[in-house]
């Protein structure tokens, strides 16, 4: 794609109207490659235009905007099983509630289940 100079200002704007499924496309594929909707549909047109080669993709793959809310939706929940066991740990200790064995394993159960989404998700980031 060409380079523009330095003082060159973008003051020219071209508008096109797109089906809903190739507004998605255009949208995932942007998305996909790091870029805006604007940026890629520019690059898009300079391609064709000087028949560049378009930018590489600054991610993995596709599965990666998954992976990582994956990730995020994991982390959020050790958060949450963290401070409930904090909190119950604390007020144990303070002899304010008397904490059984089931609740302990509930909570180790649930640790558990989470440490293995945890394991599921990595090994696919992996592969």
């Amino acid at each position: 794609m060409p380079t523009k100079a330095p003082t060159a200002r973008l003051i020219r704007p071209i508008k096109s109207r797109y089906t809903a499924s190739e507004f998605e496309a255009i949208k995932a594929e942007a998305r996909l490659r790091g870029m805006t909707d604007a940026k890629y549909q520019k690059a898009l047109v300079m391609m064709a235009r000087s028949r560049v080669p378009m930018p590489a993709s600054k991610r993995r793959g596709r599965g990666t905007d998954a992976l990582v809310h994956e990730l995020h939706q994991v982390g959020l929940q050790l958060k949450r099983i963290g401070v409930n066991f904090n909190q119950l740990t604390k007020q144990g200790n303070q002899a304010l509630v008397p904490i059984t064995r089931r609740e302990a394993e509930y909570f180790m159960h649930h640790f558990q289940l989470a440490l293995a989404r945890i394991t599921s998700t990595v090994e696919k980031v992996d592969a």
